[in-house]
């Protein structure tokens, strides 16, 4: 006959028996809903969805290649070199030149380029003001490019279309406002009059003549303040001048 305690440490065994088989039974299907075997049947609960951004595309081999520059245009090239040749044009051409904007004009030419190409005389009636402000004083090469801009039009235009426009946009991004005189003649902005009409006309591009240099309305403020010495209208012009006398202007 089994005594009690052996009769309660039967009992507490066999509960720790039955604990154990119930854990195993349960520990294995969770592991085989995660692992099923081969051959068996293919779960109907869907994944779980992740979202996984695309990789960045691979840089384009253009990033790195440098095309070489176009060939010269022959009509562009050939412009220029009439403008050169030309006695009467000599100081528009070198002002074009010393403003950086030769290779500029060329590039229009693709496209179209209007050329008002003041004579000789009116940058001789500009005087000290252009040989010894504008051209050598230091801190003013970008007063020059603003004026010499302020002469080419986008879009080729001979003087009879001109005669039918109330304006044409200038490569400085401003209009060149166009009045009709009564006689026939043609004023550029109220300051230049159109004293050779069409007188080059190339592919593209065609060039007339006018009797005075035109300065922009926001180059005229600069110009009187830097080259005719104007006095300031107000302290911060003041202030604008004597930042440029500082920085080699003056």
């Amino acid at each position: 006959m089994a005594r009690p305690a052996d009769s309660t440490r039967l009992a507490l065994s066999s509960f720790l028996l039955f604990c154990l088989a119930v854990w195993t039974a349960v520990s294995g299907r969770l592991v085989a809903a995660q692992y099923p075997y081969p051959g068996a049947a293919a779960s109907t609960t869907p994944p779980p969805y992740y979202y996984y951004p695309p990789p960045p595309p691979p840089a384009s081999a253009s990033y790195y290649y440098y095309a070489p520059p176009p060939p010269p245009n022959p009509f562009a090239e050939q412009l220029m070199a009439e403008l050169q040749a030309e006695p009467e044009f000599q100081r528009f051409y070198e002002a074009l030149n010393m403003s950086r904007s030769i290779d500029m004009v060329k590039g229009l030419v693709n496209s179209g380029v209007t050329l008002f190409a003041p004579v000789n005389g009116a940058f001789d009636a500009l005087g000290a003001v252009y040989t010894e402000c504008m051209l050598k004083r230091p801190g003013m090469d970008d007063l020059l490019p603003l004026i010499v801009r302020f002469h080419v039009a986008t879009g080729n235009f001979v003087n009879a279309q001109l005669m039918t426009m109330s304006s044409v946009q200038s490569f400085l991004g401003l209009p060149i406002p166009l009045t009709h005189a009564a006689a026939g003649g043609l004023v550029l902005d109220g300051q230049a009059t159109v004293t050779g009409p069409d007188v080059k006309i190339a592919v593209n591009a065609t060039v007339h003549t006018i009797d005075t240099v035109m300065v922009p309305y926001t180059a005229r403020r600069i110009l009187e303040l830097l080259c005719y010495n104007a006095p300031p209208s107000s302290p911060e012009e003041a202030n604008q001048v004597a930042m440029w006398r500082m920085t080699g202007g003056g």
